[in-house]
């Protein structure tokens, strides 16, 4: 049989001691980062979350925008619209009093528009 001396032993302790010791400080270096992860990725989460709701809310100006701006050009094209409508029945109007008047067709048009 082999003898072991004490101080072979004692070594042989301290040895796994350290061991442990070394395995315990990794383990709490890897729990470390998992919590540095964790919060980081929570973080990720919320930073996404609230470009998501910077987006929708940048698409909901862009459809106001886009509305309003239909509803300008809407209102323009219906105001230019009555005002050629408003044109068109004064030269009616004109044409009529002056058929009445007995006035011919070519001055009236002279006449609306400018011409001696």
């Amino acid at each position: 049989m082999v003898e072991v001396s004490e101080a072979f032993l004692q070594q042989f302790v301290n040895g796994l001691r350290e061991s442990a010791a070394a395995q315990q400080a990794a383990a709490a270096s890897i729990e470390q980062v998992a919590r540095a992860m964790e919060t980081m990725t929570v973080e990720m989460r919320n930073h996404n979350d609230e470009i998501t709701r910077v987006k929708e809310s940048n698409r909901v100006g862009r459809e106001d925008a886009v509305g309003l701006v239909n509803a300008h050009i809407t209102a323009e094209l219906t105001a230019r619209e009555g005002w050629w409508r408003k044109l068109v029945v004064l030269a009616a109007s004109a044409l009529v009093v002056a058929n009445i008047l007995g006035v011919e067709v070519g001055r009236i048009i002279a006449a609306l528009l400018g011409i001696k």
